[in-house]
């Protein structure tokens, strides 16, 4: 079974429409909104060779 047939199980199911529904109210609450942005934030300035994330890996490796 294909991934993509699983999820669409799921979605179907009553324990993906309360996953749903849940993911929908979270999203409309403005405080988490802004833990959402700010998490995707970090992880994409993770990349740019920035000190916004954490630690630096040690030089040489």
């Amino acid at each position: 079974m294909s991934l993509l047939h699983k999820v669409a199980r799921f979605a179907k199911s009553s324990a993906g429409r309360r996953a749903f529904y849940e993911a929908k109210r979270l999203a409309q609450d403005p405080r988490t909104r802004r833990q959402a942005k700010e998490a995707f934030e970090k992880i994409r300035s993770r990349g740019k060779g920035g000190s916004a994330g954490g630690p630096q890996p040690p030089a040489g490796h």
